[in-house]
């Protein structure tokens, strides 16, 4: 048998889960649910056989919320609109698993994550990071130093006719 999560980890988890799936984990006493003995599956099983007749968010807070996100990129400038649905954000939910959380955080930073349906969709580009080793700084300079070493100076000299 392998070792066991830790309880807190545990609970931290279960939380996690809980938010990702459209619960809100304040309204639920998981550390009740939780047993120390049980795995991390175990106990999430207990709370998901818990919450099997509850419901998340009361569907037309959501919808309401999601209406008036929509509403907010509508009167976002043409420019950010295209901005904005041109790139897929790292961070993209989906609307019917979003928390109220996740909606109002796009209402805060709506350039930092995106929600399908409103801002983006699936013809969208993801964005891509850039690499961090061999920035054109250091290569240049790397450049630099090797044409030094093989005799020749680092800029261009006009050679006269």
């Amino acid at each position: 048998m392998g070792r066991r999560m830790p309880i807190q980890l545990q609970i931290y988890n279960i939380k996690r889960w809980l938010r990702r799936h459209g619960y809100e984990p304040d309204l639920i006493d998981v550390e009740a649910l939780v047993d120390s003995t049980l795995s991390y599956r175990e106990n999430l099983k207990i709370v998901k056989e818990a919450i099997a007749g509850m419901t998340g968010i009361p569907a037309d807070v959501k919808e309401q919320m999601l209406r008036s996100a929509h509403e907010l990129h509508t009167t976002r400038s043409p420019r950010s609109q295209l901005l904005d649905e041109r790139f897929r954000a790292r961070r993209t939910v989906d609307p019917r698993k979003a928390s109220v959380e996740d909606i109002e955080d796009w209402m805060e930073h709506p350039d930092k994550m995106d929600i399908y349906g409103i801002d983006a969709s699936s013809f969208s580009k993801p964005v891509r990071r850039r690499s961090r080793k061999g920035s054109r700084k250091s290569r240049s300079i790397i450049d630099r130093i090797k044409r030094a070493l093989r005799g020749g100076s680092g800029k261009r000299s006009k050679r006269k006719r």
